[in-house]
């Protein structure tokens, strides 16, 4: 009793509160006061041996324990996670993209990191091993996403204009009123990969489809028009969408993440995987982001069973040979002459592989 009354002294503690009110005004000390009497001494015990001194961690756990009228095993799974220093912390657009109410709400929702420590999953696992874990665990992981979560389908199929697409995991959030999309993303230090999203086409035409330095190894024209750009770019993402593996490459900052390219493969033959063009705007080359794109991609490759990896470049595209020499790519015999469709241009591609048995 002397902890509890050390740690809430200063909510002046008094049993008789209710009473006293009166015709009082209600303020939020006078309700964090009533609170902490409202949850069982046995959820306090957990709560004051785990927030010590930290008056605001402990309010914390009394008003969310109160809010999601949490066990005290649920209570004891998010206090040992460490929900207080998580809770709000995950980067995001909300506060550009969301009205004021709904942009505070949705962030007080994330959490960074989120913890699927029940998973008990090791490393070098597949992206279906961890989806499929999570829907065994159903129950765990709406609990770790937060309140109000409910599953609405996996692999959900959705309509987008003449395509199909395909959403990892589909939720409805009844506090936010709306649904809320969770897809298995790719991440390395600077960077998070996911399906190509077509809904960041302004930052993509701004970083890579407006800048005459993109067009010079890729088939499309710079002209004045940004309909023609946009269009032009939304074509080779829907098909680059059509082949299992196309991302959107985005660059984590303070403020959210930032559009910056996109980069995709495919299976060519059974256990080869080849590169389908790794685009990133000029702005961000040369900063080790192609490098960490294209590791990525072999890691990836290499957890879906592939033994090697294959990549091309133009002869004269020096850039792109350097990246490939970083990833520990060798040269490999083929080699062919193109034309290229604008100009009537010859030119060599050269081919590089990997191979993804042994770690480079």
């Amino acid at each position: 009793m002397h902890q509890f009354y050390r740690l809430y002294s200063e909510e002046t503690i008094t049993p008789q509160v209710v009473a006293q009110l009166g015709e009082a005004e209600i303020t939020p000390q006078v309700v964090a006061q009533m609170n902490i009497f409202m949850i069982p001494w046995g959820h306090h015990r957990f709560i004051i041996d785990k927030c010590k001194d930290d008056r605001n961690k402990a309010l914390f756990y009394v008003e969310k324990t109160l809010e999601n009228n949490w066990s005290r095993a649920v209570l004891q799974n998010f206090l040992d996670t460490n929900l207080y220093e998580r809770q709000g912390k995950a980067i995001s657009n909300f506060e550009k993209t969301l009205p004021a109410t709904q942009s505070d709400l949705a962030q007080e929702m994330t959490k960074d990191p989120y913890n699927f420590d029940f998973l008990t999953m090791t490393e070098g696992y597949y992206e279906k091993e961890l989806k499929d874990a999570l829907m065994n665990n159903i129950s765990q992981f709406l609990l770790e996403l937060g309140t109000g979560f409910a599953f609405v389908g996996r692999e959900y199929r959705l309509e987008v204009g003449d395509t199909e697409q395909f959403i990892d995991m589909l939720f409805y959030n009844i506090t936010l009123h709306c649904y809320v999309v969770i897809e298995v993303v790719i991440e390395t230090s600077n960077l998070i990969m996911k399906k190509a999203v077509f809904g960041d086409w302004e930052q993509l035409y701004r970083n890579i489809t407006s800048r005459p330095e993109s067009a010079k190894y890729m088939l499309w024209k710079i002209d004045d028009s940004e309909e023609e750009s946009k269009d032009r770019m939304l074509r080779t993402l829907d098909f680059q969408s059509k082949e299992k593996y196309a991302l959107t490459v985005y660059l984590k900052t303070e403020s959210g993440l930032e559009a910056i390219g996109w980069a995709s493969m495919c299976e060519v033959n059974p256990g080869v995987y080849e590169d389908m063009g790794i685009a990133i705007g000029p702005d961000f080359v040369g900063k080790g982001y192609g490098k960490q794109i294209l590791n990525a991609l072999c890691d990836e490759a290499r957890n879906q069973g592939a033994k090697e990896f294959h990549c091309s470049y133009r002869e004269k595209n020096l850039a792109s040979k350097r990246l490939q020499d970083a990833c520990g790519f060798k040269f490999d015999y083929r080699s062919e002459e193109k034309t290229d469709p604008r100009t009537g241009e010859i030119y060599v591609v050269v081919n590089a592989k990997k191979d993804l048995q042994y770690v480079v």
